[in-house]
């Protein structure tokens, strides 16, 4: 009789190592790879063909629904995703692969996807173990194919930011480059992460 027993207890054991390894993830939030809070603040190395600088963004307040930026900027995250005044710069669920289009003009539309969730990147700033990035593109007219890249941090934010003009004849032209150099969330700046072993010789946007 106690071998039954201690065979139906290991059994019950087995299941329950069963169910906790089978256990699935919390699913990742928008929140976490953008915090939007009042006194958050964000340092850029900017460049521009012919032109360099740097530029730093910070949240200032709340206005209808949507955090703001002294720079103009507004955003908010909604139970379909992340968006400006505009359109949605990110879109549940985050997962590679998710698209969606925006009509932007009469005969422009962009179209999003997502490339990356959980992979490392790198920016001024260092380097940052798990980061989301989307791929934007829309075409402007036969000869040029505009493409925007957006890279977040987990818990930092918006990192590196590149726009290439895809021009007939010529390829992939660099736009603007604009990566990390340090940040501040709710006014706290956090220890510098891991600086990579080769810091990138340019950043690009548009």
């Amino acid at each position: 009789m106690s071998r039954i027993w201690t065979i139906m207890i290991l059994a019950a054991t087995a299941g329950c190592a069963t169910t906790k390894q089978e256990r699935p993830k919390p699913p990742v939030e928008l929140g976490d790879y953008v915090p939007l809070s009042i006194g958050s603040s964000w340092t850029y190395d900017m460049k521009y063909p012919g032109q360099d600088g740097e530029m730093t963004v910070a949240l200032v307040g709340e206005k209808d629904g949507y955090m703001v930026d002294d720079k103009n900027g507004a955003y908010r995250i909604t139970t379909e995703g992340l968006r400006d005044r505009d359109r949605y710069l990110v879109r549940y669920p985050l997962v590679v692969g998710t698209q969606w289009k925006t009509v932007v003009g009469p005969s422009a539309v962009e179209h999003t996807q997502i490339t990356a969730v959980g992979a490392p990147c790198d920016a001024l700033a260092g380097r940052f173990d798990d980061c989301l990035v989307v791929h934007s593109w829309i075409r402007r007219d036969e000869q040029m194919t505009l493409h925007i890249e957006w890279t977040w941090a987990r818990g930092v934010g918006l990192v590196k930011l590149e726009t290439d003009a895809d021009i007939a004849g010529k390829g992939r032209v660099p736009q603007v480059r604009q990566s990390l150099k340090r940040h501040a969330i709710n006014g706290i700046s956090p220890s510098s992460p891991t600086a990579p072993e080769e810091g990138p010789s340019s950043w690009s946007k548009g």
